[in-house]
């Protein structure tokens, strides 16, 4: 009785197990000891006809055949907890239980290294056993067998497609699983007083509780019982959650794909009546008349003026999943913009086609632009964004305007304004020139570079000329914003050109412009302005180098449409040296340009190659 071995380190060399405690041993303590037995039948410790006995903390390996871990007979009563059982001979199970009754093991870690009979577990015989937070592996057919008798097993990690029974077995087994919760909102913060009922695979409550101040709670669900010609599985549960200040929400958790469940469950506030926007609007969807947010049809957010005559407003065209939506803090519908933070994953069900109107003042040269991120005015939007059209991403198309509303559809969402002229882009008001030297490395005339000379290396026919665009020394100002007005007529490209990012290009910056086609010359040297800045060209026919990386270009352009090299060079700043290039393919149809942001996320430098013989340099 009341026997204490510990901080023992046992190897036994020739036979018998490391500790016996045999036959009323009771109330002993077995703690923090080393056994290592290599012989046939050489057990780690073994309890015999004992009760309350407590073994902690212990690193058991035996490598003998039939050699147990920890052999329990006759034996009620105990604790097993926290202990390393490793066993690798044949026939050598963790544990093996006969005839117990009413043992606790917890977090104990016990592993089997040969197939075969080798269990992790094997009851034998013996009720009331209950297993909680252990982890069971073997590399044999099974990770727990029994033969008679019953256990309960609790957060317990083990295989449970290893779960075997003896011929003619009488035994059972029970599987429960904790399942902890916290509900709290996407926005911020916890939510208590959250009912919480949870249903079981029949339907039944099993669980239900009211989520406390720290939107937490923990509760034990019973995920199967099982003996030999029965599998009687309760999972998956249903949780579902109901409070006045939240839209109703459920959940589908399966309690044999976990074994230690934590479950965060984000919720959705309710607005009062609807969407208020900026301003307010009884024209919004209201939202406490929807019965299930992840399904929800035509969603109408609108800003009404106090006069209720404009209104700025979005239409989804789309069913959307709103379910995790936080339209208070996260969309704004202004009087002349609307904006949604979609890089939020919780907002990402409203990155959808839409229809959007606006409030404007007149129809006149009327412009939708968009700008990525979350903007909060139109002037942020419009000064510091790209005008949108169904070439860009997103799209803007069936762009229409009527009295004092532009109305346009989208393909996806950022911040979009409009503007009745292009907008200036902060910076210098200086405007840049690009004067054309057709030689080679500056050594001598080359007169092969002209659009003929081009179409015949190339394939790709010379386009009209583009108005308003001379062969050289081209200076355009910098308060004009939209790029493409130079090259297009009635919304029709009309000159093959190509974009070049300028120096402020970074691998995230690169952004899609418009559908173009390609023709460039074969060699030249490109000066302006700028004191010790100039771009040579010494590339073959066909290859634009760009000053930033190729995987960002590639993100910018279709497949398809381009070949990538890794040759040729182009300087800048002093004739710093890049050496990655784009070629577009002479089939091309339809190609997305690239353009660069500088480091204040500003519209940064183009450089236009236009029909191999017309240069240009556009500086925003």
């Amino acid at each position: 009785h009341n026997t204490t071995i510990s901080k023992n380190n046992i190897t036994i060399l020739d036979g018998g197990s490391g500790i016996v405690c045999g036959f009323n041993c009771n109330d002993s303590v077995f703690f923090n000891n080393i056994i290592n037995t290599s012989q046939t039948n050489a057990h780690g410790i073994d309890i015999n006809i004992s009760a309350r006995v407590r073994v902690l903390r212990n690193n058991i390996t035996t490598t003998g055949s039939n050699g147990y871990g920890l052999y329990i007979l006759g034996s009620n009563n105990s604790i097993i907890n926290l202990n390393n059982i490793h066993t690798i001979g044949g026939g050598s199970q963790g544990l093996l239980i006969q005839n117990s009754i009413n043992n606790n093991f917890s977090s104990n870690n016990v592993t089997t290294s040969e197939g075969g009979s080798a269990y992790g577990v094997y009851l034998d015989s013996g009720t009331k056993n209950n297993f909680t937070n252990d982890l069971i592996t073997s590399t044999g057919t099974t990770n727990f067998q029994i033969n008679k008798g019953n256990a309960t097993l609790t957060n317990v990690t083990f295989d449970k497609s290893k779960i075997g029974f003896d011929v003619g077995s009488t035994g059972g087994i029970n599987i429960k699983s904790f399942l902890f919760i916290t509900v709290n909102r996407f926005s911020g913060g916890i939510v208590s007083g959250v009912r919480v009922n949870i249903f079981n695979s029949s339907g039944v409550v099993e669980a239900n509780f009211t989520t406390d101040t720290n939107g937490y709670n923990k509760t034990l669900l019973i995920d199967r019982f099982q003996n030999r010609t029965l599998n009687v599985t309760a999972t998956p549960h249903n949780i579902t959650l109901t409070a006045p200040t939240i839209l109703n929400r459920s959940r589908v958790i399966n309690l044999t794909n976990v074994n230690i469940s934590t479950q965060t469950i984000k919720v959705f506030t309710a607005l009062n009546t609807s969407f208020t926007g900026n301003a307010g609007s009884v024209n919004s969807t209201n939202i406490n008349n929807l019965n299930n947010l992840s399904t929800v049809q035509n969603l109408r957010l609108t800003n009404t003026s106090p006069s209720n005559k404009l209104s700025t407003e979005i239409l989804f065209l789309k069913q959307l999943n709103a379910s995790t939506v936080d339209l208070k803090k996260h969309v704004s519908v202004g009087q002349n913009f609307v904006s949604i933070n979609v890089s939020l994953i919780e907002m990402s069900g409203l990155n959808s086609s839409a229809n959007i109107t606006i409030n404007i003042s007149t129809c006149t040269g009327i412009n939708p632009f968009f700008k990525s991120g979350f903007s909060q005015s139109a002037a942020d939007i419009v000064a510091n964004g790209t005008q949108c059209t169904g070439s860009t991403s997103p799209a803007c198309n069936a762009i229409t305007c009527t009295g004092d509303k532009l109305t346009f559809n989208v393909t996806g969402f950022s911040g979009f304004a409009a503007s009745n002229a292009p907008a200036a882009a902060s910076g210098s008001n200086e405007t840049s020139s690009i004067t054309v030297d057709s030689t080679t490395n500056g050594a001598g005339s080359n007169p092969s570079v002209t659009a003929a000379n081009v179409q015949a290396k190339t394939g790709i026919p010379p386009a009209p000329k583009s108005p308003g665009i001379t062969p050289t020394g081209v200076s355009i100002s910098k308060t004009t914003k939209d790029i493409r007005q130079l090259f297009m007529s009635a919304g029709t490209p009309v000159a093959n050109l190509a974009l070049i990012a300028g120096d402020y290009a970074r691998p995230e910056t690169v952004q899609s412009l418009l559908n173009i086609a390609l023709a460039l010359q074969e060699s030249a040297s490109i000066t302006y302005t700028r004191p010790t800045e100039e771009i040579i060209f010494s590339n073959p026919l066909q290859s634009l180098s760009l000053n930033q990386t190729i995987a960002a270009v590639k993100n910018s352009v279709y497949d398809e449409d381009l070949n990538i090299f890794e040759s040729g060079d182009i300087f800048t700043n002093s004739k710093t040296s890049y050496t990655q290039q784009i070629e577009f393919n002479s089939s091309s149809n339809s190609i997305k340009a690239v353009f660069d942001l500088n480091e204040n996320e500003e519209p940064g430098d183009y450089f236009i190659i236009n029909q191999g013989d017309e240069i240009l340099k556009y500086n925003l």
